[in-house]
């Protein structure tokens, strides 16, 4: 509708046989590139951290679980919808479709942007190289797609109410996108505002609707969704404290990809001074595309650079399309073309090689409609799909037992256990640990422990961890409450299964005040059947905390333990070292060595982490 719109707006000038010719051509084009590039790699799931939460968020949907009580991550309740992968036919019939449109929309807007510069071939070879290399998650490319229907207002020169259309369709998107991935929603809101700026007239008024109306819809989706109203104020202050606390506790860099970064910063120099250059827009047309380029190009460096690996492709495909923008809006054509194509390759080689099955996917779009349109293959390939992940997970009877019946809780990143076996998931709400990045989310995760109406049973995986952490520090308030509140029954090579019991542990006690590190700290001695809990304070200067925003830490803190016969370093999240670091647990309450730390350590030491403070303190632990 937004691409029907916007072409019928820059063809208004033409005759009927043109804008059919021209509509007819657009819709060829789209259908044909979208099979060429069909966006959907595979059908069937994967293990790992990524399988859990896909299944999570499938599984979570298909159960109607409220968001922000019973789930909180990065995707609300329609995050579902970014995962096409095989768990239940309703939701992946759902989640298909939404990547499939998503897709088209980003084909049928560069063709026919496209072909306005440059004519039907160069708009063909153009669409088809950027759908070839759009692989990225749907809910990313939303932005993008939405991005370029803003720029398409301000270089068609279109209506009053053709831009107003423009900018309350990002009203609608905007509230449904925050349902699918929570910082899109965020990022569409604000692109939204900002087009809404570039009005000849009543520009308050606009925007004022604008956000009533973003805020009205917000509430209604939720409702319309099943969601308990209540719990909608929960997502949202859980869902920015996800937001807010990513930068600091997910920077991560994968050092081969250092030369991205000189790229980076070039080719945004290239595109500044190619968006200098002297257009037919108004000086407020232009000041508002400033504006939108530069929301579209911080949030996608924040995306592509914070956790530094991967995520850099969906960086520079953004960049491709901010150098198509300016093409379309009348900058040099051939400067511009050949930065938007080179930017293109490059995502091209970065891309991981078992997505880079470039053109003739038309094969495998149809093989994917037809097992999701024909129940006896689509219940083949979910019946082969969870064989493998049972080869996989290798889960055996006598734990599966225990877990039968039961509200189970899977840690810490085995979340598609309770699909593959199709047990009572009822997980805290931070269902895998290394996104509770602050202390609210781990209290949050604490205290559904804690409750009577939280899980029965817990499964545990022989724990791990992100980036060289510590398991036993991830969300630390979370881990102590696990072990206070369950005990262990049963224990394999790879797995724990714990059952609720009564609380079985004392008053914390403090073994010594807080003092500021240098080099090695000794550690107090415990008492008998004590655990043995840390805390640390740092405080990061201002210029460090705007760092973190535009980017992310100068460099991430590590804790260094040494034990009388091994040193290991991790890395610490600073917003939860403050809280209750479990260092070591008495071998008297009853939990496997292989799943907790039984040995406290003699010392420890702190790295990048100048002026912090740190204290022990003690709490008993009985076994119930």
């Amino acid at each position: 509708m937004v691409v029907r719109a916007l072409v019928r707006q820059r063809d208004g000038g033409a005759g009927p046989p043109a804008l059919l010719r021209n509509g007819v051509a657009t819709t060829v084009a789209t259908v044909v590139i979208s099979l060429l590039t069909w966006p959907i790699v595979r059908l069937t799931t994967e293990h790992g951290i990524d399988g859990s939460w896909w299944a999570g968020m499938h599984m979570a949907a298909h159960q109607r679980m409220a968001f922000g009580t019973d789930v909180v991550f990065t995707y609300g309740p329609l995050g579902f919808l970014t995962v096409p992968r095989l768990f239940y036919p309703w939701t992946t019939a759902l989640a298909v479709l939404y990547s499939v449109a998503v897709h088209a929309s980003l084909v049928a807007l560069v063709f026919s942007l496209t072909r306005r510069r440059l004519g039907y071939i160069w708009a063909s070879v153009v669409g088809t190289a950027v759908a070839t290399v759009a692989l990225v998650e749907p809910a990313e490319l939303v932005l993008v797609v939405y991005f370029m229907a803003c720029i398409a207002c301000l270089s068609l020169k279109v209506s009053q109410r053709a831009m107003t259309s423009i900018v309350f369709t990002g009203t609608i998107l905007s509230a449904l996108q925050l349902l699918v991935k929570f910082n899109t929603g965020v990022v569409i809101f604000a692109l939204a505002a900002a087009l809404a700026c570039a009005l000849p007239e009543r520009r308050l008024r606009v925007v004022f609707t604008h956000v009533a109306a973003s805020a009205g819809l917000l509430m209604v989706f939720w409702i319309a969704l099943g969601q308990p109203f209540d719990a909608l104020f929960h997502w949202l202050r859980l869902s920015t404290e996800l937001a807010s606390g990513y930068s600091a506790a997910m920077a991560f860099e994968q050092g081969f990809r250092w030369p991205e970064y000189p790229i980076a910063f070039a080719t945004i120099a290239c595109l500044a001074l190619l968006l200098a250059k002297r257009s037919h827009q108004t000086p407020r047309a232009g000041r508002v595309l400033s504006v939108l380029i530069f929301i579209i190009v911080f949030y996608e460096w924040k995306h592509g650079f914070v956790r530094h690996d991967l995520h850099s492709t969906g960086f520079f495909l953004t960049l491709a399309v901010v150098a198509l923008s300016l093409l379309w809006l009348g900058r040099p054509a051939k400067t511009s073309l050949a930065l938007a194509l080179a930017l293109i390759t490059m995502v091209a080689v970065v891309m991981p090689h078992q997505t880079k099955s470039f053109l003739f996917r038309p094969t495998k779009a149809l093989s994917q409609i037809s097992t999701l349109t024909d129940s006896t293959r689509r219940d083949r390939l979910l019946s082969e799909s969870r064989k493998d992940l049972e080869e996989y997970y290798r889960v055996d009877g006598e734990t599966l037992r225990l877990l039968a019946g039961q509200r189970m809780h899977a840690d810490p990143q085995i979340a598609a256990i309770a699909w593959i076996y199709d047990l009572e998931w009822h997980p805290v709400p931070i269902f895998q640990a290394y996104s509770a990045y602050t202390p609210e989310l781990d209290l949050a995760n604490a205290e559904a422990l804690a409750a009577v109406s939280g899980p029965s049973r817990i499964l545990r995986f022989q724990p791990s961890a992100l980036d060289t952490r510590n398991p036993m520090f991830e969300s630390p308030a979370y881990v102590l409450s696990m072990l206070c509140n369950f005990e262990e029954l049963r224990k394999t090579h790879d797995y724990e299964v714990l059952g609720r019991s009564t609380n079985h542990c004392g008053i914390t006690r403090m073994l010594t005040a807080p003092e500021k590190v240098s080099g090695f700290v000794a550690v107090p001695s415990v008492p008998a059947g004590s655990a043995l809990l840390m805390s640390i304070s740092h405080r990061n200067s201002l210029f460090e905390r705007v760092r973190t925003f535009v980017f992310k830490p100068a460099a991430n803190p590590f804790v260094v333990i040494r034990t009388d016969d091994s040193t290991s370093t991790y890395r610490l999240i600073e917003a939860t070292a403050s809280g209750s670091l479990l260092l070591c647990v008495p071998r008297t309450a009853g939990f496997n060595g292989r799943f907790v730390q039984t040995h406290c350590p003699r010392s420890v030491k702190l790295i990048h982490m100048d002026g912090a403070t740190i204290s022990f303190f003690a709490i008993p632990m009985s076994r119930s």
